[in-house]
């Protein structure tokens, strides 16, 4: 977990936007949550409003200098790169296994 910068956003809707930037890059195949925010993750009774988001991109080639850092766009994410997603990790996308960025759940909430 890194320390959280200020002012930098890491709310859903920071991330769900985030998620979408990266897989308008070719070569993305999958987007997965990690880390305590995983549902499947044992520490995911500790996330608190201050903890940042691990994003585990699954590609296939990618230019990673063609995705955007999310510190540069304020955002609260750390970006890993996996041949596959860790044991606890949660697949966001294509598929949101999590609910928390499906479109419909942004909608209800107002934030899409």
């Amino acid at each position: 977990m890194s320390a959280n910068s200020i002012g930098h956003d890491n709310s859903v809707e920071a991330v769900s936007r985030f998620i979408k930037l990266l897989t308008a890059v070719p070569g993305v195949q999958s987007v997965w949550l990690g880390g305590s925010r995983s549902p499947k993750s044992p520490k995911n009774s500790l996330v608190h409003a201050q903890s940042d988001w691990d994003l585990q991109v699954i590609t296939g080639t990618v230019n990673k200098s063609q995705v955007p850092s999310p510190s540069d766009l304020g955002i609260y994410v750390d970006l890993y790169w996996p041949d596959k997603p860790s044991k606890y990790a949660t697949q966001v996308w294509p598929v949101d296994e999590t609910g928390l960025f499906n479109e419909h759940n942004m909608q209800k909430a107002g934030k899409a």
